[in-house]
């Protein structure tokens, strides 16, 4: 709200403006006597206007210089530590691969649940591709940690099936594009547009099936083939499944 009115504050400046003027005239008409005082009052009252003006617009462009800054630096830590995350369980599935002691895949447990804790933060739920990246998240966490989550109905992984490249990156390269869109529509003044950004109406008008297929997601297919080596519990794969049927529609 703040920034809605700060965007507006100019416009709202020119228009007192212009009608202030409007008034002095009609006052210099009816005060012929004291014109030239009027006039001068006039245009000290203008001058104050056009510098609050400025003013404002300085704040707005900072502002969202501001923000753009925020954001990006959003964008930036989110798709570094998605290929952090995504790096360090292929070297689990690489050990895992030539048989190694479980000590040497321990060592990368650490790790893995710092990327996986950072990148979880880092996702707001009212996305709608939230689901397909937290559920995820969740299910590795579950499985490096020795949770009892999946043994009571919780997410799992089997890393000797997954493929992080295939099931994990394209949705985070998906939500990157929509917030770098959302960033483009606060720097062009439309904050309407840009709070829609994690609504199912952007996703349907933008991003249809074949947008899809360019990040190689299959929206059609089945949650197991979506998600291969993943198990989901009853309300992961009700999220999930509204999901799919929001974009689909």
């Amino acid at each position: 709200m703040p920034s809605k009115i700060v965007s507006a504050a100019p416009t709202v400046c020119v228009i007192s403006m212009v009608l202030l003027i409007i008034y002095v005239l009609f006052s210099n008409n009816a005060n012929g006597d004291s014109c030239h005082h009027s006039s001068s009052d006039t245009f000290a009252v203008c001058a104050a206007i056009i510098a609050a003006c400025a003013t404002l617009y300085t704040i707005q462009r900072t502002l969202k210089q501001e923000l753009t800054r925020n954001r990006q630096a959003w964008i930036n830590e989110v798709r570094l530590e998605s290929a952090n995350m995504i790096a360090i369980v292929d070297k689990i599935k690489f050990y895992i691969g030539i048989k190694a002691p479980r000590d040497k895949l321990m060592e990368f447990y650490p790790a893995l649940i710092d990327s996986c804790m950072k990148l979880r933060m880092h996702i707001n739920p009212r996305d709608i591709v939230a689901p397909f990246i937290t559920h995820q998240l969740d299910a590795i966490m579950n499985n490096v940690v020795g949770s009892n989550d999946h043994a009571e109905g919780g997410n799992a992984v089997d890393f000797n099936k997954i493929n992080l490249r295939k099931s994990f990156m394209p949705w985070v390269l998906v939500l990157l594009k929509v917030e770098w869109e959302r960033v483009k529509a606060i720097l062009e003044s439309r904050e309407e547009l840009s709070d829609g950004y994690y609504s199912e109406e952007v996703y349907r008008d933008q991003w249809d099936a074949r947008a899809f297929e360019e990040y190689d997601i299959h929206i059609g297919n089945p949650i197991e083939q979506l998600f291969p080596g993943f198990t989901f519990n009853n309300d992961a794969i009700g999220e999930i499944q509204g999901s799919i049927e929001k974009l689909r529609r």
